[in-house]
């Protein structure tokens, strides 16, 4: 099993943050064990429902990924991992580069493996805009919006989290408390996208990394609308109506895994509706309610 370590700077910024943090839980899905050094203001972690091991509060904008560790860790964690990634925004990536790069050159430290620079972009209050449109928002407008304009969040979240997602799950749950009384029908399968995910994650591309997960809700929602369920269920084969709801909740739990590094909370909610932990699926309920401004 093979191990990572993540960081950001002891300053990291929000973006920085949930870039390191969407990095951070894709390794850990791949199987590898990861420790995430995590910097910024501290109630960060809660508004925006990060997952970091440990955190840098110290004031000094050099990364101490190193020290923070203690003995203890060091050779596990820093040297004896097998990627060593390091998140950080332009205006450190000259420092970084420089004076970090020496000091650990001559403390004969191993290097990053990878450095991923994220766009120098004034953000303005994060946690207030977590406390007004939730952390399922704004990490999507921060993964999704190239130019981070704060007027787009309740844009997209509308877009894509309410009126395509949610409306998907909602669609295919009800569909199967509608026809099977809540009791799902056996099998179901739909081809996981973490391949295409990870090819973009390595990249640093993470507006295609969600774009991938995406095709997900287009390709159901497209396939709900050609199977037409409601019609199996006046005139079609019982088990052709399975098949159909079997497959559509099979796309929504592949759904839910695909999206847990990005948007961990909806990914809850995704997997607390399609899956049937008791021979039932739960009761209805809306996964992203319509945001207002």
């Amino acid at each position: 099993m093979s191990r990572v370590y993540v960081t950001t700077t002891a300053r990291a910024s929000a973006l920085e943050l949930v870039w390191a943090d969407v990095l951070a839980r894709h390794y850990r899905m791949t199987g590898a064990r990861v420790r995430f050094l995590g910097g910024g203001e501290p109630e960060l972690r809660s508004t925006l429902t990060l997952s970091y091991n440990d955190y840098d509060a110290t004031e000094t904008p050099i990364p101490r990924y190193v020290d923070v560790l203690g003995p203890a860790h060091y050779q596990r964690w820093w040297a004896g991992s097998d990627a060593r990634v390091h998140v950080i925004g332009e205006p450190a990536q000259r420092q970084h580069s420089e004076a970090w790069r020496a000091h650990l050159l001559s403390s004969n430290a191993p290097l990053p493996t990878a450095i991923v620079v994220h766009p120098d972009i004034d953000i303005p209050d994060i946690g207030a805009l977590s406390s007004q449109y939730g952390s399922d928002a704004v990490r999507w407008w921060l993964l999704r919006d190239p130019t981070l304009n704060p007027d787009r969040i309740v844009h997209l979240a509308n877009k894509d989290l309410h009126k395509r997602l949610s409306t998907l799950i909602d669609r295919a749950t009800g569909l199967v408390h509608r026809y099977r009384d809540g009791e799902p029908p056996a099998g179901g399968t739909w081809p996981p996208v973490s391949g295409p995910v990870h090819a973009a994650l390595t990249r640093s591309d993470f507006v295609a990394a969600t774009e991938a997960v995406w095709q997900i809700v287009d390709a159901a929602a497209s396939y709900l609308t050609r199977s037409r369920p409601w019609d199996l269920a006046i005139s079609g084969p019982d088990q052709e109506l399975d098949t159909v709801l079997a497959t559509l909740l099979a796309a929504c739990r592949t759904l839910a895994n695909e999206l847990t590094p990005f948007l961990p909370d909806l990914a809850t909610r995704v997997a607390e509706q399609t899956f049937a932990l008791s021979g039932s699926l739960a009761p209805p309920r809306s996964v992203y309610a319509r945001l207002s401004k």
